[in-house]
């Protein structure tokens, strides 16, 4: 059986946590006796998201479900909306573009529609598919880094999303490195592929 993400909040839907008696006591004694809310279903919260006023196009889902999970992050007031079904205004619509191109033309069709755009990350809640998306983006990315003479590496380090490209952003200086330490490092004991690529074993 698989473990469902609750769709208004972190956790798993088969794992519900309780209070303990005794806190249960401790609060009731302060601030009085309280009535458990009821939660706000999926359902019941797509029945309140409107028509979308979005024009058709390729690249823009009008699905409510998307735009509701596009319209929230993972905050403490954005639960509580979920939770409480209180979601107010939402996108009208969630675009996926996956190339540059696809970027482009989504953008272009915007502003020819009038549209303003927000972009995030993480709009869908399959992992899986967000990862792929990041993986090409962030490909995508690091390679323009390279090719417009940019630093794949800053203070903050470099980290194995940056590391297949650090050495050749470092061009003979990448080469020299790597060669340094493969030299003093040949079983890869002080670095796992977080700073240079990994190497095969």
């Amino acid at each position: 059986m698989r473990a469902m993400r609750r769709w208004n909040g972190w956790g798993e839907e088969a794992i519900e946590a309780r209070l303990p008696g005794e806190a249960v006591d401790f609060l009731s004694k302060r601030i009085g006796e309280a009535a458990a809310p009821k939660d706000a279903t999926l359902s019941d919260v797509l029945a309140g998201v409107g028509p979308s006023r979005s024009p058709d196009h390729r690249l823009v889902g009008r699905d409510p479900e998307a735009r509701l999970r596009a319209s929230v992050g993972q905050s403490l007031e954005d639960w509580l909306r979920l939770r409480f079904g209180r979601v107010g205004a939402v996108v009208d619509g969630v675009a996926f573009p996956e190339t540059e191109d696809e970027v482009r033309e989504a953008l272009q069709w915007a502003l020819g529609a009038g549209a303003l755009t927000i972009p995030v990350g993480g709009a869908t809640p399959d992992f899986e598919t967000n990862l792929k998306r990041w993986r090409a983006l962030k490909a995508a990315v690091n390679e323009a880094i390279v090719r417009e003479g940019g630093a794949i590496s800053r203070q903050h380090g470099v980290g194995r999303d940056h590391s297949r490209d650090l050495i050749a952003e470092k061009c003979e200086r990448g080469r020299a490195l790597r060669a340094m330490v493969e030299h003093f490092d040949p079983n890869g004991a002080l670095d796992s592929g977080s700073v240079l690529p990994e190497r095969p074993r």
